[in-house]
């Protein structure tokens, strides 16, 4: 009851922020200054129950941050508790990337998702020289501008890997070869998706996951203006046709699926997050859709509010069959949903009306309170651990000082 009636107030006041906040600034001194003691007061007034206060203190940190920033506000309860775990997972990757360069343990798809977590202003240039040497000696092996699961023949070689290198790439601020480049383009898929495996004929089927992570590394070289203008203008192009086949799939529930050309493919929570996260990221000049926008909202409204299990993990295991029924290969990459509707919801939430930012707002606080990460310094493998931390630092970047101390 309490929460619909939150959602009708807001429901109310059912414009978008950046609306209300150039609104708001149009007025005279003293009509804002009226406006806002009359929000003060309706707040201060309720001093009974403290669930109503609790949301009535999110509801107007809501009102207050729109007039001022698309900043998110959440609690300082949870951002304390938040940047310590932050940073000890920096402090477990750091340890890992150094000892997985050292030894020659670690394979260059998830050194790339380590270094995307972990990289910022103290990452060195040296280091950037060491992971990036070391990452192209391990495709040398294939004999291609290109990476597999393991870095090793015979496996087949995944152009999701590639996605994430050229995330990792811009995140060091790294040029990638033309080679690297070359590799990327040629691989898209006439829909315009990627597939997991870089195989032929009936193998070589559209994924979801393979594409949305493509889709991010293109988006951080070209935004990092790590390319020339004639890739620049490929990789814009490439980009459009990948955003325009994302839009077109359209599972149950407003969910996508791992591979959408095969009809037993499951939906996926995490896919589903991954690709409004990524939808949302690319959707800048000169490629911008109000598409996104309206998928997004659709993926918001069927999505709970109750915090998802740190340990909860989506495994797809289908065969890829031919034609002659025989196997080409199965998918067995599990995905976490965490990390990515973290990510999806701090990525979506300037663009959205107060209603749905106060949902998105309740959402983040309970899945980041500290019953909910007790475990996240220690899960395992590192490629998760590495997905939390991407999904930690994006949140931290967006959640400002709350000016109201909810």
């Amino acid at each position: 009851m309490l929460e619909g009636l939150i959602t009708r107030c807001l429901a109310f006041l059912d414009i978008t922020l950046d609306e209300l906040r150039d609104w708001f600034r149009k007025q005279r001194l003293p009509l804002q200054i009226t406006i806002l003691s009359v929000v003060g007061i309706l707040v201060a007034g309720i001093t009974f129950e403290s669930e109503i206060i609790d949301n009535i203190g999110r509801v107007r940190a809501l009102l207050w941050v729109s007039l001022h920033t698309e900043m998110i506000p959440i609690s300082s309860m949870i951002t304390e508790t938040v940047r310590p775990i932050a940073d000890e997972l920096t402090r477990r990757l750091d340890t890992e990337i150094e000892e997985g360069l050292k030894n020659d343990t670690v394979a260059a798809w998830p050194l790339a998702q380590a270094i995307v977590a972990t990289s910022g202003p103290g990452f060195s240039r040296q280091r950037s020289a060491d992971v990036v040497n070391y990452i192209r000696k391990r495709a040398d092996a294939l004999r291609c501008a290109c990476w597999s699961e393991f870095d090793r023949p015979p496996d087949p070689v995944m152009p999701v890997a590639s996605g994430y290198i050229l995330w990792a790439y811009a995140t060091m601020r790294v040029r990638p070869t033309d080679a690297e480049i070359e590799y990327v383009l040629r691989t898209q898929r006439p829909d315009g998706a990627w597939p997991i495996f870089d195989l032929t004929g009936d193998a070589n089927v559209s994924s979801t996951w393979s594409t949305v992570i493509m889709m991010v590394g293109l988006h951080a070289v070209v935004e990092r203006d790590l390319v020339d203008a004639v890739r620049k203008a490929a990789i814009i192009a490439r980009l459009q046709r990948a955003r325009t086949w994302l839009l077109s799939i359209k599972g149950s529930q407003h969910l996508w699926t791992y591979h959408p050309s095969i009809p037993q493919s499951k939906t996926s929570e995490a896919l589903s997050a991954m690709a409004i996260f990524a939808l949302i990221r690319t959707n800048v000049a000169p490629i911008t859709s109000h598409d996104d926008l309206v998928r997004a909202r659709e993926w918001l409204e069927r999505t709970s509010i109750a915090p998802i299990s740190l340990n909860e993990v989506e495994s797809n295991l289908i065969d890829i069959k031919g034609s002659k029924g025989e196997l080409l290969f199965n998918d067995h990459f599990q995905q976490v949903p965490v990390p990515w509707t973290i990510a999806a919801c701090s990525s979506l939430y300037s663009k959205v009306s107060l209603v749905e930012r106060a949902k998105i707002l309740r959402f983040l606080e309970s899945q980041l309170s500290p019953e909910e990460l007790r475990d996240a310094v220690t899960i395992d493998p590192l490629w998760w651990r590495a997905e939390l931390l991407v999904a930690l630092n994006y949140v931290l970047a967006k959640a400002g000082p709350n000016p109201v101390g909810t």
